[in-house]
């Protein structure tokens, strides 16, 4: 069962990413211990955290799609969707600190959103749920 999730992973990074063979076969080898933890039936959260450009959306793509292929719901949230509006960034750069007008800055980020989209999931409440995706 490895070798054959370990088989689909390759093929769907050699697919989707432009990844070395090195770096294909690495994150394809995390996919069956990711899979055993996902083996039941209670909602999930996964957490993959590094640098910018380390792999991090193309893992959670890849481990999306394995889920998915077998017939288990998955849904990707990206911190770069999570952050305050224009609106709400601007009134805090007007009476805190002009750096909070940029999005990434420490401090603009929309917990409150995130926090209650992590629970709506956890708990299976998906009727009105809309997950958000920031346009770069």
């Amino acid at each position: 069962m490895n070798q054959q999730i370990i088989s689909e992973a390759e093929n769907w990074l050699k697919r989707s990413t432009r990844l070395a063979a090195h770096q294909r076969a690495s994150l394809a080898l995390l996919i069956p211990s990711l899979i055993r933890l996902l083996s039941d039936s209670r909602p999930r959260v996964v957490g993959i955290a590094g640098p910018p450009g380390s792999g991090i959306s193309t893992l959670a793509r890849l481990l999306k799609a394995i889920v998915i292929s077998r017939r288990v719901t998955a849904a990707v949230l990206s911190l770069d969707d999570y952050y305050l509006t224009r609106v709400e960034r601007k009134a805090m750069a007007e009476g805190v600190h002009p750096l909070f007008a940029t999005r990434g800055v420490p401090g603009t980020h929309d917990l409150g959103l995130l926090i209650n989209d992590l629970d709506c999931l956890l708990s299976g409440q998906l009727d009105e749920l809309v997950l958000p995706r920031f346009d770069k």
